[in-house]
């Protein structure tokens, strides 16, 4: 999770989010979950929905892509993405001892 909050926008207009993990590990991250940022306890949950953009590093693709849809680059050349949806799970069949991330796109409402 903390290679993933390296990308989220350094300017937020939220508050960070405060997770408990399994385990009773506590993070700070800049993202939201269900789109709030009400601390989120995952003590007793198998599951985590986290929201945010991320920062990408610009390649011809999205050099097009910002170009096309009006986007500024950031001052460091990275480029604000999308608004993305993770859904983590803390137990994974597959592989016992090991989180499963999944990612996508969604849209409020």
């Amino acid at each position: 999770m903390a290679h993933l909050a390296e990308l989220a926008p350094p300017a937020r207009a939220v508050p960070p989010l405060e997770i408990t993990l399994p385990g009773g590990e506590r993070l700070v991250l800049p993202f939201t979950s269900h789109f709030k940022s009400e601390p989120v306890d995952c003590s007793t949950s198998s599951t985590l929905e986290l929201d945010t953009s991320l920062m990408l590093d610009v390649d011809d693709a999205l050099r097009e892509y910002a170009q096309t849809n009006g986007l500024e680059l950031e001052a460091d050349g990275r480029l604000q993405i999308g608004y993305i949806h993770a859904t983590i799970r803390f137990e994974s069949l597959l592989h016992p001892g090991y989180s499963r991330w999944s990612a996508g796109q969604r849209r409020r409402g």
